[in-house]
């Protein structure tokens, strides 16, 4: 039985020969370098093994060349033809895998019969010699098949890069027949690559290998390509470089495919990257393969080199919440919230929009998780703040709708009341009852002009003032309200800029800080009102939503009392929301406050710690456009009338006669009228001896302000003021609230009404 030795370095290989050979021929045991030295018929050894034994292979085979010693070499067919001389010295047959059982015992009894033939017949050596280069040019004939047959450009080029031989498939890959190329240089490499050709030819000739190198080729056609180049030098017996010999493939479809895929990876990474949500993306042991800068940024991860860390390992005190989310997400879940949670490790607390999906492998299976997480803290507040808004116009609404009627009410009340007190003296038994039911009435007015402040819908005169001096001027009535357990520090300031709003408001505003801020102290106590000058930036509005920037002047009252709850300061300027005991406070001073600043383009900011006191500060933008004008409050005693005519307008007639009353027992002559045509109709009549005309603002058929306009056609020089019980919301369009224009709301006193008539007629 004839002995093979199995020289292989891959042991999938060894195995597959020794299935194949195993009964029919005997394997050498031995260790390599032992059996080398032994008997044996046959070698079988891949390129490795025989590059390290090829010596004692060489050696073996010079001992007795006319013994024949066969080795067999097991190769693949793209390297049968790299091949170089030298190594044809050792081995006398190739197969190329992948192995087939026949051929393979086809081989072997091949050159086991030259073997034995060698042995047998060594007096015929010649016949031997012939077989042998029968069986070499069968092997010459199988390297030009695989070539022939090969889907890749091969060619082989003379030191002096000229071609010598040219395979079917580069005539069809380039476009050249062989004929055509043969002898000549390669007509593939275009001009301004000639220099890198040179570059390479001399490399190869140096005796290095290409394996794999990117060109660009040129076809027949002039069309370029991507190529991709295995070269190596061609040696002969003596080991000397006679050529090189190159295998090109056409890979364009596959560099476009890349660059198409490096275009999408790129597009998508800068879609990832300008979206709102942070993005994370984790394999199946939760592992960063990829994050976007905003996750790295809103998440405070510090961490350079994320990728490869486990998510557990980043975020180490992850709440078991997450962890469910991420196994849910892991057996192919989607989970999402659209508004969570998220404590940083620092202590605070963000609304985070997320959704936790699996990713799937191209085979289907789940390879991990995406996470998206949105912050929409800000859109959390700016929610809360459009909610708190609208309760606040929905207030706003039933404030406008009950103010009319109520006003009007209050206006027969207030004036009847103050008539009869004008017409009986202090002495009276029914003086004190009068007053009680006037006060009372001027404290319901005042509760529906704390209504219509808090919906900034109140009418406004606004000035432009200084409010050192109009804090000045309040003052005493402050310490009135205060009493005199509590302390009053004023703190004006040099060089105050200028403000334009209504001076009523002002007051309003101070009275009920300091009423709210009194009832907040036990016993003894401060309240300390400032004013300053402020300009506010970028970045205090960033941390303060309800802040703008720009210049400001600052009214601040602090006060030392208990303080606010800080679960009750979020509800401080809504309406009817009160701390105190029932009958203690109606609940609407603070939204006042709150309606007046913002009606004025301001905001306010709460400072509060229990036990420390409150500290309101109120910003009203600074004005710029006129200097401050002289402010000095009206006399209580009312302005009495020298016989002047006044047009009363008004189509409630329980108004309007109280007010004609009124103005008679001023000392006027009053035309009435309770509709707008009636009022021309009379102007037509007595036009020159019409001086003002009082008119409601809403009426039947026209307002006001269309009458006004019709009656000066009739009087051009006529006086107007112009008079309403609803919000100015409900008058503004009505071209009656111009700075220009007389307008008192009702209910208005006899001293108001009066000083607003003289203040016109003497005008």
């Amino acid at each position: 039985m004839d002995t093979i030795l199995l020289l292989m370095e891959k042991t999938q290989d060894r195995r597959l020969l020794e299935e194949h050979l195993q009964g029919k021929y005997a394997l050498a045991a031995s260790a390599p370098d032992v059996a080398l030295r032994a008997n044996f018929d046959l070698c079988i050894a891949d390129g490795v093994a025989l590059s390290r034994y090829r010596d004692q292979l060489a050696a073996r085979k010079a001992i007795n060349k006319d013994v024949y010693l066969p080795v067999l070499l097991v190769t693949t067919r793209r390297k049968v033809s790299l091949l170089t001389g030298n190594i044809w010295q050792v081995i006398d047959e190739v197969i190329t895998t992948p192995i087939q059982k026949a051929e393979l015992h086809a081989r072997v009894e091949v050159l086991l019969r030259a073997r034995r033939l060698s042995l047998e017949l060594l007096t015929q050596k010649n016949l031997q010699l012939q077989q042998t280069q029968h069986l070499l040019q069968e092997t010459k004939a199988l390297h030009d098949a695989i070539i022939a047959c090969s889907p890749l450009a091969i060619y082989g080029l003379s030191p002096d890069g000229r071609v010598i031989s040219w395979n079917p498939a580069a005539e069809e890959m380039l476009g050249w027949r062989s004929d055509e190329v043969l002898g000549r240089r390669l007509p593939f490499v275009q001009q301004d690559k000639i220099e890198e050709f040179h570059d390479l030819m001399q490399r190869l000739l140096r005796g290095e290998t290409l394996n794999g190198a990117h060109v660009v080729r040129q076809r027949r056609d002039g069309s370029l390509f991507d190529g991709q180049l295995f070269a190596a030098p061609i040696r002969d017996a003596a080991n000397k470089i006679i050529g090189v010999v190159g295998v090109l493939e056409d890979i364009t479809e596959q560099k476009r495919a890349e660059r198409a895929l490096q275009h999408s990876h790129e597009l998508m990474r800068y879609i990832i990257e300008h979206v709102r949500s942070a993005v994370a993306v984790h394999d199946r042991d939760l592992r960063y393969i990829y994050v976007s800068q905003r996750y790295l940024r809103e998440f405070g991860v510090q961490e350079t080199n994320i990728i490869g860390k486990h998510h557990y390992e980043v975020f180490p005190e992850l709440p078991q919440k997450w962890r469910d989310v991420h196994r849910r997400a892991l057996a192919g879940e989607v989970l999402s919230a659209e508004d969570d949670i998220y404590e940083h490790a620092d202590g605070s607390v963000d609304w985070t929009r997320w959704e936790c999906r699996p990713w799937y492998e191209a085979d289907g299976s789940i390879g991990g998780v995406i996470v998206y997480t949105e912050v929409i803290t800000e859109r959390k507040k700016l929610e809360e703040q459009l909610r708190q808004s609208q309760k606040l116009e929905s207030i706003g609404q039933l404030a406008g709708g009950v103010a009319h009627d109520f006003n009007n009410m209050l206006a027969v009340i207030l004036i009847q009341t103050e008539m009869a007190l004008m017409g009986i003296g202090p002495e009276h038994p029914l003086y004190n009852r009068f007053e009680e039911i006037r006060k009372a009435a001027q404290r319901s007015a005042s509760l529906t002009q704390q209504l219509l402040a808090f919906a900034r819908k109140q009418p406004i005169n606004p000035r432009v003032l200084n409010l050192n001096e109009i804090v000045t001027e309040v003052l005493k009535m402050l310490r009135r309200l205060i009493g005199e357990d509590i302390e009053l520090v004023w703190t004006p300031a040099a060089d105050l800029w200028q403000v334009k709003l209504d001076p009523v408001q002002i007051d309003q505003v101070l009275a009920n800080l300091c009423v709210n801020a009194r009832d907040s102290i036990a016993g003894a106590g401060k309240i300390v009102i400032e004013v300053r000058n402020v300009t506010i930036d970028a970045d205090y509005c960033a941390r303060r939503p309800e802040a703008q920037p720009g210049q400001f002047v600052l009214l601040s009252v602090s006060d030392t009392g208990t303080g606010i709850a800080p679960e009750n300061l979020p509800r401080i300027f809504e309406p009817f929301f009160t701390t105190k005991e029932v009958g203690q406070g109606t609940g609407l001073g603070l939204a006042t406050v709150y309606g007046i600043v913002k009606q004025n383009g301001g905001f306010i900011n709460v400072y509060s710690e229990l036990g420390h006191g409150t500290t309101f500060n109120i910003y009203l933008p600074r004005y710029t456009d006129a200097p401050a004008e002289a402010f000095a409050r009206r006399d209580d005693a009312p302005g009495y009338g020298q016989g002047e005519a006044i047009l009363l307008v008004e189509d409630e007639s329980a108004v309007l006669d109280v007010i004609q009353s009124m103005l008679e027992q001023l000392g006027y002559c009053v035309l009435v009228a309770n509709a707008p045509r009636q009022a021309i109709e009379l102007v037509e009549k007595h036009s020159p001896h019409i001086d003002l005309v009082i008119t409601d603002v809403i009426m039947p058929d026209m307002n006001g302000h269309e009458l006004v306009e019709r009656l000066r056609i009739l009087v051009p020089q006529i006086r107007a003021i112009f008079m309403s019980g609803y919000p100015t919301s409900v008058i503004a369009h009505r071209n009656v609230l111009r700075q220009e224009v007389n307008y008192i709301q009702k209910p208005f006193t006899v001293t108001e009404l009066a000083a607003k008539i003289r203040s016109v007629l003497e005008t």
